[in-house]
């Protein structure tokens, strides 16, 4: 097809008077000129052309919020265990409400801890879960055979 009648089918489509056989025909040909032709782009981009294109998971931003959340934790109770040690004589405590209870059972205490980032770790994994079947659902949900 030549530029000029692709042209015309193209403002044609922008004036919603293409049938759906049309619509199939001009994404073949303006697949050819994907890069090319800027008007053939941006049929592209309204035709919603991008839903072919691999989608960009952002999943390892999860891990890296998850990893920056975790060393954070890290870092607290290492400054708080070191803050202990390095006192100037004054009793340290260290214990834990649990339920309005009182806890303070260190070994007990580092149980609860590990439990809790269990937890955030099991979250985390639920979350990243979560975030691929959306984004595959969207994908597929974009994903109309046109061709």
């Amino acid at each position: 097809m030549d530029k000029k009648s692709l042209h015309i089918l193209i403002d044609k489509y922008f004036d919603a008077n293409t049938s759906v056989e049309e619509e199939r025909f001009l994404l073949k040909e303006i697949l050819q000129l994907e890069g090319k032709d800027p008007l053939a782009d941006e049929v592209l981009a309204v035709m919603g052309y991008a839903r072919n294109k691999p989608i960009k998971h952002r999943i390892p931003q999860i891990w890296k919020i998850a990893g920056i959340a975790a060393a954070v934790i890290a870092i607290g109770i290492g400054g708080i265990s070191f803050i202990s040690t390095v006192s100037d004589g004054t009793v340290n405590e260290c214990y834990a409400y649990i339920n309005g209870v009182r806890i303070e059972n260190q070994t007990d205490i580092s149980h609860l801890i590990q439990q809790q980032l269990g937890e955030i770790s099991e979250a985390d994994e639920c979350m990243e879960e979560s975030i691929s079947n959306d984004l595959e659902d969207m994908s597929n949900a974009l994903n109309l055979e046109m061709l």
